[in-house]
């Protein structure tokens, strides 16, 4: 167990590392790429960790990725929660994906927010809803003219 949770951690600090360094240095590149949905979608799930990923994806559309690791004891509210933060970006016009790793740790969670493939935080639950404002900002200055309806699939 020990283990896995130094590579959780190798794998988050590594994630902020690429996420800041590699794919932040080319904004809207989805813009001029012609790769097709499933092409781009091929790439993302190539990535190793949920937290590589909601990067890779983040860089490809226009969207703002939510990674979230729970406990197994955690998912009923975790569900509810998400439904309700789905609601309210959904409301606001903020286009969204998680990206979710469940562990066996009985309790416990840990947030962060993608925008252009750049990692913000490792957050938990208050901290995360306290952001909220914050990631919406940011999504809406890294893309002022995308709105929810036109990435429905």
């Amino acid at each position: 167990m020990k283990f896995k949770k130094q590579t959780l951690v190798l794998s988050l600090i590594a994630a902020s590392v690429f996420g800041t360094n590699t794919y932040g240095q080319n904004k809207n590149t989805y813009k001029s790429d012609s790769l097709t949905y499933e092409a781009k979608m091929k790439k993302v799930n190539a990535e190793r960790t949920f937290i590589f990923k909601a990067a890779r994806y983040t860089k490809l559309f226009p969207e703002l990725g939510i990674t979230v690791m729970h406990g197994r004891k955690n998912t009923e509210d975790f569900n509810i929660f998400k439904d309700r933060l789905s609601t309210k970006l959904t409301e606001k016009g903020i286009p969204h994906k998680f990206f979710i790793e469940i562990t066996d740790e009985k309790t416990g969670y840990a947030f962060a927010y993608f925008v252009n493939g750049r990692q913000n935080g490792i957050f938990n639950v208050e901290e995360f809803v306290a952001m909220l404002p914050e990631a919406v900002r940011d999504f809406r200055k890294a893309h002022p003219k995308e709105k929810l309806q036109t990435l429905e699939r």
